[in-house]
């Protein structure tokens, strides 16, 4: 929850079966930070949702998609500055007919961000920690069940998750730790990979 000048991001990619993957964006705006930013929250969220809370404004994304466009690296954000090219951070590949390694370059996703339009996410956590305000950036992989993940898992073991500080977005020499790797089951009743047909 934002209650001093924050920005909060959340980026959900839930795998629905072996070819589908959902995209859920959402980003939190107190109300010290969308005044510190100057910008309305309908412009901020482009063709997103936008919600007003008693801390400030959400602005929710949707998009579905296929596996086959995000293994090219293209993760539509649902409004929230559409589709985005990560090929140059995001890694996913097959292996095998139900399991998929995600890896995702903590360091390349923030230089790609930093890279973009200034009314991105990335680039608003970096404005917001240049004026040492919080934010942080949680990345969410989501479906049957999570094999292995360098990063935390949800307590149903369903979720893997990291969370990039806003820090990372403006420091000259930040410590981006390693790669977020995580080996997903896309279906239910996998047992050791055996019986998945």
């Amino acid at each position: 929850m934002c209650l001093s000048a924050c920005v909060e991001g959340d980026i959900a990619l839930e795998f629905t079966d072996t070819d589908h993957v959902v995209s859920r964006s959402a980003i939190h705006l107190s109300h010290p930070a969308i005044t510190r930013l100057g910008v309305a929250p309908a412009a901020l969220c482009g063709a997103g949702r936008v919600e007003e809370t008693a801390e400030g404004h959400v602005c929710f994304g949707t998009a579905r998609g296929d596996v086959d466009t995000l293994m090219a690296g293209l993760v539509d954000l649902g409004g929230i500055g559409g589709e985005v090219d990560l090929s140059e951070a995001l890694t996913v590949r097959r292996l095998g007919s139900d399991r998929l390694r995600v890896s995702l370059d903590i360091e390349a996703l923030v230089m790609a961000y930093r890279a973009a339009d200034p009314g991105m996410l990335g680039a608003m956590l970096a404005r917001q920690a240049s004026h040492g305000a919080s934010g942080t950036l949680v990345i969410r992989l989501r479906a049957a069940d999570i094999v292995g993940t360098t990063g935390g898992v949800s307590v149903d073991g369903r979720e893997a998750f990291v969370a990039i500080p806003a820090a990372l977005f403006t420091e000259a020499d930040p410590d981006f730790g390693g790669p977020f790797i995580t080996v997903l089951e896309l279906r239910e009743g996998c047992t050791f990979g055996l019986f998945c047909e």
